[in-house]
């Protein structure tokens, strides 16, 4: 019998979306519903014969609590994939004292997990989760440092780590192919301009470095898009994903800056395609080559001798890039939705 699941996610863009899309495709033989908003991104932009059935979760938190055990009940849920902070809390809060080992959650992204540790909202984000804890059935972590930090605030409850990939042949044909219609060369990065994605840092080095030309490819946050064109970053704002990795196969270098981080798909789709990556010197990349990261006062010079080196980055990156495979992140969500490959498909839409 086809196992149902129930995907439930408040932040419906940008990675998490392409994320749950990827568990989808690479799990064919279970039926996938997803319940989201896009209260976090500019709309609820899902592509069709993706989800057997959606459903909108309202804004107001208690309705979304009831709308996920409502959504749960209806669908029959197996198990319901809690993606990123507060569709974790709102499952949780919803299911977690009765039916607590049907949660799976992947927290895409630690919040708490921002350069000041003792911040206010840090603190608080922090002993959320740890309350919230004991509700879960299963912590599936995007990365191997968000692994660790689920293991710390409750070690007793169960893992499987779901490691980012991308699917085989996702970047088509999409090669390494750096612009040369101007003589300065193009860095950039894929991503929402929110402050967890260090937008502050990524302008300072772009007034810094002048003999490079920057690139934002999305959009996000009005004031932090605005500060970004008077430092000189052309933001491109919204693109499917053949255009995006387009623009991210003629960067120079792709310059991931950050504040906190699951494993951004952004960097291994710049893998993919063969693009030298630099990435912020935070938790999530502390699995990464250290020549390969920086602090925001480094990322500049660290930036211009990726601009003279690119085959070394390229190197550095080649063990990690490995470690985060399409096969070995099938395998893990085989596990936690309980089916096998050889179990009957559930792709047809549900009219429910």
């Amino acid at each position: 019998m086809t196992r149902t699941v129930l995907h439930v996610t408040e932040c419906y863009g940008g990675g998490v979306k392409s994320m749950i899309e990827r568990y989808v495709s690479a799990v064919p033989e279970a039926r996938h519903v997803l319940l989201a908003n896009h209260r976090r991104v500019g709309s609820l932009d899902i592509p069709e014969d993706v989800f057997s059935a959606v459903r909108e979760l309202p804004a107001n938190h208690v309705d979304a609590i009831r709308a996920v055990r409502a959504t749960a009940q209806r669908f029959d849920a197996d198990v319901v994939h809690a993606h990123s902070s507060f569709g974790g809390a709102y499952a949780r809060l919803a299911l977690g004292f009765d039916q607590r080992k049907k949660i799976v959650y992947t927290p895409h992204g630690l919040a708490f997990l921002h350069r000041n540790p003792l911040a206010p909202r840090s603190v608080a984000l922090r002993a959320a989760e740890v309350v919230l804890s004991p509700l879960t059935g299963t912590f599936a972590a995007c990365s191997s440092s968000e692994d660790r930090h689920v293991r710390r605030l409750n070690p007793f409850i169960p893992r499987v780590p779901v490691l980012n990939a991308l699917l085989e042949k996702e970047v088509g044909e999409h090669r390494w192919n750096p612009d040369d219609s101007d003589p300065r060369p193009l860095v950039g990065i894929a991503a929402r301009a929110v402050e967890q994605r260090d937008p502050l840092t990524f302008a300072a080095i772009a007034r810094d470095v002048q003999e490079a030309r920057f690139l934002w490819i999305g959009d996000g946050d009005p004031e932090i898009v605005e500060m970004l064109r008077e430092a000189g970053v052309e933001v491109t704002g919204w693109a499917d994903k053949d255009t995006v990795l387009g623009h991210i196969s003629r960067m120079s270098v792709y310059l991931h800056t950050a504040t906190y981080d699951g494993f951004p798909v952004s960097v291994l789709e710049a893998g993919a395609v063969g693009v030298p990556t630099i990435v912020s010197d935070i938790d999530a990349f502390a699995e990464v080559d250290p020549i390969l990261r920086g602090k925001p006062d480094e990322l500049s010079e660290r930036l211009r001798w990726a601009l003279r080196n690119s085959q070394a980055i390229l190197n550095a990156w080649s063990p990690t890039l490995q470690r985060y495979s399409a096969h070995a992140m099938a395998a893990s969500l085989r596990s936690l939705y309980g089916v096998t490959a050889s179990s009957g498909s559930g792709t047809a839409n549900d009219p429910r």
